[in-house]
């Protein structure tokens, strides 16, 4: 399993809400370092076997380290700084419902 940047990993552990996740993949693209994460909800009693991916790029631009976020199925890049407190895991929750409804599993 690939390993987090610190700048990553204060972001996740800030922001995933009940969600746990684990990055699944690592690499380059371009000049920015990306990170394909899986987003789960860990509930012993109702085990949901369904994961989002989110791909995560870091770089840095003008000495400032910048982190960027892409949903599964989305082409944009979002930058995180652009996102309120609470916001993210509110995201991740709607992609999750999204994908459920998708699939027939809510």
């Amino acid at each position: 399993m690939a390993v987090a940047s610190p700048l990553l990993e204060q972001f996740l552990m800030v922001n995933s809400g009940n969600f746990q996740y684990n990055i699944v993949d690592k690499g380059v693209d371009g000049d920015m370092l990306f990170y394909k994460v899986a987003f789960f909800l860990m509930d012993p009693k109702e085990p949901i076997p369904e994961a989002i991916i989110f791909t995560f790029y870091e770089g840095s631009s003008n000495g400032e380290s910048n982190l960027l976020f892409v949903p599964e199925n989305y082409h944009y890049k979002c930058d995180t700084r652009c996102i309120a407190e609470g916001k993210f895991s509110a995201l991740l929750m709607s992609r999750f419902n999204q994908k459920l409804r998708a699939k027939g599993l809510t």
